[in-house]
C-alpha cells in the first residue's frame, strides 16, 4: 500500500457552514495528502456521494455500500433531512452507475449531536446498486493495528469542487480510545466538509477480493479539541500535535449491522 504519512504539523482550521445547518471543520494536518481517485473501479465504485435534502437546502456527505442495498454514513449527515440520494462511483459529475433514493432505517438511539460516539446511520436504497457497484464487508477495529499506517480513507470533501471529486488518502494511522459503545478513534488523516461518513478501510485483492470497512469519519480535530479534549490521549499516539481528527469504529455499531444485514457475503 502506498504510504503518504507525514509528520504532524500545525494546520489552519477553516470553518465551513453546511447547507444542512450543521457546522463542519476542514482539518488538514500539515500538507493535504489526499489524491483524486481517477479509476472508479472497485473498491471506489462502492463509495458514493450522499445528498440530503432539508428545509435549508442540500447537504453533502459520503456513504459506503455494505450490502447490495444498504449504505452507512454519519448520523449528522441525515438528521433533519427529508430526502436522500446516493450516487456510487461518482466522479466529476459522472458515474457509470445509476443513483438511488434512500430511506433512513436506523439512527442510533444514543445519538444527539455531531461528535457523539454513536454518530452513525444506516439507509436502505430503493435500487440494489451494490449488485453492480459492489460493497464492503466490515470488521471491528483491531487494537493490534493501532498507530500502524495501514488504513485508507476516501470521501467527497468540498475543496471547491462542489463535492463531486472522490479523494483518497492512504497510510492513515488510527488509535482506539475506550471500548464498547463509548469507543472512538483518533487519527491524522485529512478531512474536509463532505468527508463526514466516509469509510476507513483496507483493500488487498491478492489476499481478499473484498474491501473491509473498520470505521467512518466523524469530526475534525477542531471539534474534538473544543468538546472532547482529545489532547489528553496524545501520549498514546506518540505525536506532538495536541488534537486529532476522530472516527467511529465498527465495534460501536456492529450489533446494529447484524440486526439489519444477512450474514456477510462477497461483493
Amino acid at each position: 500500500m502506498k504510504n503518504l504519512m507525514k509528520k504532524s504539523l500545525p494546520g489552519a482550521l477553516i470553518c465551513l457552514t453546511a447547507s444542512m445547518g450543521t457546522v463542519a471543520y476542514a482539518q488538514l494536518i500539515g500538507q493535504d495528502d489526499r489524491n483524486e481517485v481517477k479509476d472508479m473501479s472497485y473498491p471506489y465504485s462502492a463509495i458514493g456521494r450522499l445528498t440530503t435534502g432539508t428545509s435549508q437546502g442540500e447537504g453533502y456527505c459520503t456513504a459506503t455500500l455494505i450490502s447490495e442495498n444498504l449504505i452507512i454514513t454519519a448520523a449528522h449527515c441525515v438528521k433533519g433531512g427529508y430526502s436522500y440520494t446516493f450516487r456510487p462511483g461518482f466522479s466529476r459529475g459522472r458515474s457509470k452507475f445509476k443513483s438511488s433514493s434512500a430511506k433512513v432505517v436506523l439512527i442510533s438511539g444514543n445519538y444527539s449531536k455531531p461528535g457523539d460516539t454513536a454518530d452513525y446511520a444506516l439507509l436502505v436504497l430503493k435500487k440494489p446498486l451494490g449488485q453492480e457497484a459492489g460493497w464492503f464487508k466490515f470488521a471491528d477495529f483491531p487494537r493490534e493495528s493501532m498507530n500502524q499506517p495501514v488504513y485508507s480513507r476516501a470521501g467527497y470533501g468540498a475543496d471547491g469542487t462542489s463535492y463531486s471529486t472522490l479523494k483518497e488518502q492512504t497510510g492513515c494511522r488510527m488509535n482506539l480510545i475506550g471500548s464498547g459503545a463509548a469507543a472512538f478513534l483518533v487519527h491524522e488523516c485529512d478531512l474536509d466538509h463532505g468527508d463526514s461518513g466516509s469509510a476507513f478501510f483496507t483493500y488487498d485483492p491478492a489476499k481478499d477480493p473484498q474491501a473491509t470497512l473498520f470505521a467512518i469519519a466523524d469530526l475534525s480535530r477542531a471539534s474534538a479539541c473544543d468538546v472532547y479534549g482529545v489532547d489528553q490521549y496524545e501520549p498514546s499516539i506518540g505525536q506532538s500535535s495536541p488534537c486529532y481528527n476522530r472516527a467511529v469504529p465498527v465495534q460501536v455499531f456492529h450489533s446494529d449491522l447484524d440486526t439489519v444485514l444477512p450474514p456477510q457475503s462477497g461483493h
